[in-house]
């Protein structure tokens, strides 16, 4: 059953899909409509669960269950996930591509992709403070504080160069 987003618990599950490129309106607009029915219609078990999504930056798909109710199962996020691939394969838009870094320079979010990312850094397109959206994060409270994070706080921290002092 589908709730607003902010009223999901802090605790609830999540799934993080990064585009490989800017949604634009009419694609929002699309995937909206169908991540709203399928939160809508969820089941666990033939249980419903209680599930939203978010999208963020033109660029981020969030889908979220608060499992304190019902537990989402591996059939359950099976389907979740097929979605994905089908609004994928229908908007030719990859949300499934892990070689993909995405980064934000002031309000302005951009990618690289792995195979370039030590040149990046390199040339200081991604310094040390430069906020890295890590999708790794499973849970909605991590949203806030985990999400967009300093490189050097990330894995990408093994691409700068550690300075030594020497005494």
């Amino acid at each position: 059953m589908f709730i607003p987003f902010e009223n999901l618990s802090a605790q609830s599950r999540l799934w993080v899909y990064q585009a490989n490129r800017l949604l634009t309106a009419h694609e929002i607009e699309l995937l909206k409509g169908k991540l709203q029915h399928f939160t809508q219609h969820w089941e666990a078990h033939q249980q419903p669960l209680q599930a939203s999504f978010e999208i963020l930056h033109q660029q981020f798909v969030l889908v979220s269950v608060d499992e304190q109710r019902q537990q989402a199962t591996g059939c359950s996020i099976d389907k979740s996930v097929a979605l994905m691939k089908e609004m994928s394969d229908l908007l030719q838009i990859d949300f499934f591509d892990r070689l993909t870094i995405c980064y934000q320079i002031g309000q302005n979010i951009r990618t690289v992709n792995l195979a370039t990312l030590k040149q990046e850094i390199a040339n200081g397109g991604i310094l040390p403070a430069t906020l890295v959206f890590d999708n790794t994060i499973q849970q909605k409270q991590q949203l806030e504080n985990q999400w967009l994070r300093p490189a050097n706080q990330t894995w990408l921290k093994k691409y700068f160069i550690q300075e030594t002092v020497c005494l």
